[in-house]
C-alpha cells in the first residue's frame, strides 16, 4: 500500500517542482525561431570635388542609366530611394520589373551568372537554383564642404529560389554601385577624392 503510494506521489512531486522553475522553457533549452536573416551589406562610397548640387544631378543620370525608377527623392535629406525591384530573364535578357514575376517567367528564369556578378556567396549556397531577385537601393548624398561631396550606396539583394521561397538576403560584390560611381564620375568629368571603398 505505502509502495503505491509513493509510486503515484513521486510524479507528482517532481511534476510541481518543475512548474516552480518556470519550465521547462526557463531552464536553458534554446528553441530556435524561424526568422529572416539580415545580412550587413557594405556601403560604397566615394568623395567628389564638386558642390553638391552637380553631384545630385550627376547620380539622377547615372539612375537613369541603369534603369532603375526612384521611388522617393528628397534634394534638401540629399536621400534617394529606388524602387524595390525584382530582377528575372525573359527571352534570353535580364530585366529588371517593379512587379511580381508571372508564373510563366517563374518557370523559365534563371538569374545565376547575373547574381554571381552583383553578390558574394556565403557558406554553401547554391547560385542555380535561383528563379529572380528581390532589390532595392538608398543613396546618401552629403554637402562636406561647398566644393566637396559624399556619396554613400546601399544595395541590398534577395535571391528567389527554386523551391518557392525567398533566400537569406546576399552581400553585395560592389558590382552595381561601382558601375553607378563610375557614371557619377563620368558625368562630373573629375576624378573622386578618395576610391571606391566599402565601409
Amino acid at each position: 500500500m505505502i509502495r503505491k503510494i509513493i509510486f503515484l506521489v513521486f510524479p507528482l512531486v517532481f511534476a510541481l517542482a518543475c512548474s516552480k522553475v518556470g519550465g521547462i522553457k526557463d531552464i536553458g533549452i534554446f528553441k530556435p525561431r524561424a526568422q529572416r536573416h539580415k545580412v550587413e551589406s557594405p556601403k560604397y562610397r566615394d568623395v567628389f570635388n564638386a558642390p553638391l548640387e552637380r553631384v545630385w544631378v550627376a547620380t539622377l543620370q547615372g539612375i537613369e542609366w541603369m534603369r532603375w525608377a526612384p521611388a522617393f527623392l528628397d534634394s534638401r535629406e540629399g536621400i534617394i530611394r529606388l524602387k524595390e525591384a525584382y530582377v528575372y530573364r525573359r527571352d534570353g535578357k535580364i530585366i529588371r520589373s517593379y512587379k511580381w514575376p508571372h508564373a510563366d517567367i517563374l518557370n523559365l528564369s534563371r538569374v545565376d551568372d547575373y547574381v554571381s556578378k552583383v553578390a558574394m556567396y556565403r557558406d554553401s549556397y547554391s547560385p542555380y537554383s535561383i528563379v529572380f531577385t528581390q532589390e532595392s537601393m538608398i543613396i546618401n548624398i552629403k554637402r562636406l564642404s561647398a566644393s566637396r561631396t559624399r556619396v554613400v550606396i546601399n544595395y541590398r539583394i534577395r535571391p528567389y529560389l527554386g523551391s518557392g521561397r525567398f533566400g537569406e538576403e546576399l552581400k553585395s560584390s560592389g558590382y552595381i554601385e561601382s558601375r553607378l560611381l563610375q557614371k557619377i564620375r563620368e558625368s562630373l568629368g573629375a576624378e573622386p577624392l578618395a576610391k571606391t571603398d566599402p565601409r
